[in-house]
Formats: C-alpha cells, structure tokens, sequence
C-alpha cells in the first residue's frame, strides 16, 4: 500500500507544482513589496517557501540555487541592478532538473547605496 504522501506527489505534474509556487508566493506577498534589510531575507523567504510547497507534495523533490559569479548584474546602460539566483527544482529519484527558474532583487535604493532597498521578481519554468 502507498503512502499518502507518495500518492500525493505521483498527482503533482510539474505544471502543478509551478502554479502552487506562484499562487503561495503571491499570497504570501513575496515579491509584492519592498525590502530594507542587509542579509538578504527577501530570497530566504521565496526559498523557504517553495521549500515548504515541496515538502507539502511529498518530498520527492529539492530545491537547488545558485548564484553564478556573486550573482550581481547590471544593464548595458550602467541604470539597473540586481541580485539573480538561478533555481532548479530537482527530481530527488534521477537528480535531473524538472523546473527550472530565476529569482531576481531588483535595487532599489539610493544612489549611494542602491541595494539599500530591493523588490523581487520570480520566473520559473518546467523543463
């Protein structure tokens, strides 16, 4: 007899599972407001939560991010900045990446300091 929660993640499509992330993070604000912190709590949020959404389904997969090169980019302009996190959520079962993603901190702030205050956008995508 199966577990509960391998049957709930066997009905988990990927499509699913990236409409749950958006709809948790929207609810819960993530990426609709504006953050003032220095040790970057905005990410740590998003990350816990489609953490948490992963371990609602059954577990069967994992979060991966990384931060290529610092992860600080800037435009061609020189006008804009931001922190990106590059996010794979991996099948647990065959390490391969099922959705794939992009969280950006967009700086906010100051001239002098423009990530003294940053907002956030989230895109992800199934592979």
């Amino acid at each position: 007899m199966k577990s509960l929660s391998s049957t709930i993640n066997e009905n988990v499509s990927r499509t699913k599972l990236v409409n749950m992330i958006y709809k948790e993070v929207e609810r819960l604000r993530l990426t609709s407001k504006l953050y003032k912190d220095e040790y970057w709590q905005g990410p740590t949020d998003v990350f816990n939560c489609i953490k948490d959404i992963i371990s609602k389904t059954g577990g069967d997969y994992e979060l991966v991010v990384n931060v290529p090169d610092g992860g600080y980019r800037k435009s061609k302009d020189g006008i804009s900045e931001w922190k990106e996190y590059k996010l794979e959520i991996m099948n647990s079962n065959d390490a391969k990446p099922v959705i794939v993603g992009t969280l950006n901190a967009h700086a906010a702030g100051t001239l002098n300091d423009p990530f003294s205050a940053y907002d956030m956008s989230l895109v992800i995508n199934k592979i």
